[in-house]
């Protein structure tokens, strides 16, 4: 019988040690906070944690469980979703997240690619030639806690605190926001992601919606450590027709992805982290077709912007990411599970946002729609009710 020939090997530097540098990656992390005024230590779940040396901790004077409260009758006046005023402040949109290098190393990253502690997939040193039609987008995201102001400005309630996404920029600086930073990806080129958690408790980031090696697709159990990293290798490529990984075998662009989100998914946590932030990041992946449907003028956007990449700028393609959640009187997140029945919000949320308005130009918009609650079901329409 003949033996099948293997798929060629892309090029790859070869496999580093295991070894995680933690001491100097904890220092460059440490003095690079100074610069970002959105973020914070945390408190952890049902406890107070020592003051962490990646990031001051913010303070609580009043609670040390801010995020969780198991008891809702325990809870002092909260508020109530009459109490919020609409259409005070407008609409924010996540911030897009520059590749901190392309086709090389960053200079801030501070070890080669899968020395970390948790480490990459094996296919990073090991896939077909044709999962590399473009250079390597390299990317830094930490998960940390801040304070965002989500409620309406004329409340003058407290700014919320949060965990949530953070990215790095190429000169070690943050990408300020209180919302995930928004990826636009193209499809083949691949993007190595090295995730920080610089919270007290485990996480697992999964890209919701793409086609990934095992592990980076963020398994409830695939957790990255407090204080430690993984690399996600994203090859952004689409499924084979058939033929398995063998080079030659057709893509099967019917399955080629576009409104992608990510979020955590550690087990049996991933619920109470969604609702504290670490959910609702947007990731839409654009192919050869999507491309030509912007420049054809079929798709909104702006030629020789829109589909010029790696960022894509386009205003008229916007996400809404739509959430309920409950506030207490200070402005701080409630979450209560129900006994693992649902989690059900009384304040609905756009964008991080209760209740903002956004003003359009009378053209035509794409709205990527993400319903991003823990259990309600939306029913969505215009209030004079044309078709959409």
């Amino acid at each position: 019988m003949a033996k099948k020939k293997s798929a060629p090997r892309s090029p790859r530097s070869s496999r580093p040690s295991t070894s995680a540098p933690a001491a100097s990656r904890r220092g460059f992390v440490a003095s690079s906070l100074a610069t970002a005024t959105v973020l914070g230590g945390a408190a952890a779940r049902r406890q107070v944690v020592a003051p962490s040396p990646l990031a001051p901790v913010l303070t609580h004077p009043d609670s040390p469980m801010p995020f969780v409260h198991e008891d809702l009758t325990a809870i002092v006046d909260p508020l109530l979703n009459e109490q919020i005023p609409r259409w005070v402040d407008p609409i924010i949109f996540p911030a897009w997240l520059p590749p901190m290098a392309v086709g090389k190393l960053p200079a801030k990253y501070t070890s080669a690619v899968g020395n970390v502690h948790h480490g990459v997939a094996p296919e990073w040193f090991n896939h077909p030639s044709d999962w590399d039609r473009f250079p390597v987008q390299y990317y830094e995201l930490h998960q940390m806690a801040g304070s965002y102001p989500f409620l309406p400005s004329s409340m003058r309630i407290p700014r919320t605190n949060f965990w949530g996404y953070v990215g790095r920029l190429a000169n070690g600086t943050y990408l300020p926001g209180g919302l995930p930073p928004t990826f636009r990806f193209r499809i083949g080129q691949p993007a190595l992601v090295r995730v920080v958690n610089d919270l007290p408790e485990e996480m697992s980031l999964h890209m919701h919606g793409g086609h990934w090696p095992a592990h980076s697709d963020g398994h409830p159990n695939f957790l990255v450590l407090p204080g430690r990293a993984r690399d996600y290798y994203f090859p952004n490529i689409v499924p084979r027709v058939q033929g398995g990984n063998q080079v030659g075998s057709a893509f099967d662009y019917t399955e080629s992805v576009s409104n992608m989100w990510y979020h955590d998914h550690a087990i049996h946590l991933t619920a109470a982290h969604v609702q504290r932030g670490c959910g609702g990041g947007y990731a839409p992946t654009l192919d050869d077709l999507e491309i030509g449907l912007i420049r054809s003028g079929v798709l909104p956007g702006i030629r020789g912007v829109s589909d010029v990449g790696p960022e894509y700028r386009n205003p008229y393609d916007l996400p809404l990411v739509i959430r309920d959640d409950i506030f207490d009187v200070r402005g701080q997140l409630v979450y209560d599970s129900d006994g693992h029945n649902g989690y059900l919000g009384n304040v609905a949320r756009v964008n991080g946002l209760a209740y903002p308005y956004m003003n359009v130009e009378a053209r035509k918009y794409r709205f990527r729609v993400l319903a991003a609650s823990n259990a309600r079901i939306w029913r969505l329409r215009l209030s004079d009710n044309s078709s959409f």
